[in-house]
């Protein structure tokens, strides 16, 4: 049986959990009518989803007086989260310790250019990326911070060197695991790793006075990204470099990471 989480509402309107990673027909799933001051229970995998002020009354938005989440049950028994089919394959294979054939090569080869990351940081995230205890998100939120600062790293040696393709490249691969980290500090899972995951978590889940300083990082390493393949945004790099180290500081002050 899924684990449940309690949650006491007041207002009128309709709460939903507000998450990219689900499907339409999952939004409408978990939608919850609310009539004044009622407890109503969810799946606890999307607690941590629910977003205030997200009640809708006739297309405006209301906000709740009072959102208490408890556990009813536990929440991790026989929970873990869910992938992608390819995703899921691969990284059950990696915890049993079989071998990878070419489609599963090819599929670490994708994550690897669209993350920025080398594959062995790919192994380490796909060996807990399902884990869903306590101790399972401290550990991907240490793993994404140790990632994201050797990058940094890289990236300033490579800046240094004048090789700007592939500090651009570095700096990418630092800004996918910062937001990685921020979300596991938040225990949401980011499920794929295609670009606009890494916005519709941002869009879902950052607050809206947060959220200039993140969309202003994906747009900048967006484009260092594109540099280190096209190799046509030199000046770009170069111009903005400083930059976006200042964007990425005041995110981990912000969050506290």
């Amino acid at each position: 049986m899924e684990a449940l989480a309690q949650i006491v509402v007041e207002g009128e309107g309709v709460l939903f959990p507000l998450s990219w990673e689900k499907t339409v027909e999952q939004h409408y799933k978990y939608r919850l009518k609310i009539r004044t001051k009622q407890v109503v229970q969810i799946p606890y995998r999307l607690a941590a989803t629910v977003q205030i002020p997200y009640i809708a009354i006739s297309g405006s938005v209301s906000e709740i007086e009072e959102v208490i989440a408890e556990t009813v049950t536990s929440p991790f028994e026989e929970e873990v989260i869910q992938l992608p089919e390819d995703a899921e394959r691969v990284a059950r294979k990696i915890r049993e310790g079989s071998k990878l054939n070419e489609e599963d090569e090819w599929f670490i080869k994708e994550v690897a250019e669209s993350s920025g990351w080398r594959r062995e940081d790919i192994v380490k995230e796909l060996t807990i990326i399902q884990r869903n205890d306590p101790e399972g998100w401290k550990e991907k939120e240490e793993l994404y911070i140790r990632i994201h600062e050797q990058y940094l790293r890289e990236a300033e040696k490579y800046f240094k060197e004048k090789n700007y393709p592939q500090a651009a490249e570095k700096v990418w691969g630092a800004i996918t695991a910062l937001i990685k980290a921020v979300a596991a500090k938040r225990r949401i899972p980011i499920r794929d790793w295609h670009h606009g995951k890494l916005y519709n978590f941002v869009g879902s889940n950052i607050e809206e006075d947060k959220r200039k300083l993140f969309w202003e990082l994906l747009e900048k390493g967006g484009n260092f990204h594109n540099h280190f393949y096209e190799h046509d945004r030199e000046q770009y790099v170069k111009d903005n470099y400083q930059e976006v180290l200042g964007i990425i500081r005041e995110i981990r002050k912000q969050e506290k990471i």
